[in-house]
């Protein structure tokens, strides 16, 4: 199913619909939690809407520039599950949000706790690219809603590394952090990895090219689970582990 955000003019009542690979704009997720990510470092917009209950009103007042709208659409994408819509007026313009994964449905009906502001954080973190290049990823994590597929763990087979943080929580807890995985380490440039630079680093504590504090290894940071991806990464119990092609 795609993931996509659809502008409609109110004056003109015509259509479009967001190309899925645009720099800002999220694009695709299958059924089986493949993602394709685009979004720039320099449109991630942290923001306090982790505290408030999710709705139309809140949405217009707060996406009121294509950098948060963008992250928008990747919050909400990450939020609700397929088949979950929301729309709401900029100006003349209306935008329709589209649900797909489903780590906090409750967001509509109430605030979030901090546990689910992280889970979704580090969805929209990991979708983050350095290029603006949308590229498929395989999104893992201990929530029922990354589980994967036999199919999906072989065809993604490359450890990208894991992203953690909170950006809807407010200023005082906003961070943005990641560690790198091995595959990444050993074979950086192998594959879809050489598109994905997000999750490296030079230095351990600073912050990396996507504006990310490095931690450095995953395995040092993390512990492991027999399911492909990290947990408990730097203090954050909430992590969305990567793997590409």
């Amino acid at each position: 199913m795609k993931f996509q955000l659809i502008a409609l003019s109110l004056l003109a009542a015509t259509a479009c619909t967001v190309d899925p690979s645009a720099p800002i704009e999220p694009g695709g997720i299958a059924p089986d939690k493949i993602t394709v990510n685009s979004l720039l470092p320099s449109s991630v917009t942290p923001s306090n809407l982790g505290n408030v209950t999710l709705t139309a009103s809140v949405a217009s007042g707060w996406a009121v520039t294509e950098a948060r709208r963008g992250t928008l659409s990747y919050l909400y994408g990450c939020a609700m599950p397929s088949g979950s819509t929301m729309s709401y007026n900029n100006g003349f313009t209306q935008y329709t949000l589209v649900g797909s994964l489903g780590l906090a449905p409750s967001w509509t009906t109430g605030a979030l706790t901090v546990d689910q502001q992280q889970l979704v954080s580090s969805c929209v973190l990991s979708r983050v690219n350095y290029y603006g290049q949308a590229v498929s990823i395989s999104a893992r994590g201990a929530s029922a809603a990354l589980a994967t597929t036999p199919a999906e763990v072989s065809d993604y087979y490359l450890d990208e590394g894991a992203f953690y943080g909170n950006i809807i929580g407010g200023s005082s807890s906003t961070s943005l952090h990641a560690c790198v995985g091995p595959d990444k380490v050993a074979t950086p440039n192998q594959d879809d990895l050489q598109y994905r630079i997000c999750a490296a680093g030079t230095t351990v504590g600073a912050a990396n090219s996507c504006n990310f504090t490095y931690d450095g290894l995953c395995s040092d940071v993390c512990t492991s689970a027999k399911a492909g991806h990290f947990d408990n990464c730097s203090g954050f119990a909430n992590v969305t582990t990567t793997w590409v092609q």
